[in-house]
């Protein structure tokens, strides 16, 4: 994990001892050291296709042919699918 969190230039998602991370990424340390930070969202969804839906849904709603609504109603319907 270290190994990794320093190749890339971040921190490791389990804060440790060992690391020593480059003094810019300081207020992410703070903000790690006070819980507030969460996994990359892609690790809590229940399924992929309510991942793709909600992807799919910004895209839409930026482009103008979608309202918040109605990606809602498809993250549903995704969730809902089995």
């Amino acid at each position: 994990m270290n190994l990794y969190a320093g190749a890339i230039g971040n921190l490791p998602s389990i804060p440790n001892a060992q690391f020593t991370a480059d003094p810019a990424l300081q207020p992410l340390i703070d903000f790690q050291k006070a819980g507030r930070t969460v996994p990359f969202m892609g690790q809590l969804w229940p399924d992929p296709k309510v991942q793709q839906a909600h992807f799919t849904g910004v895209q839409n709603l930026f482009a103008g042919k979608a309202d918040p609504a109605e990606v809602l109603n498809r993250m549903d319907e995704a969730y809902t699918q089995k």
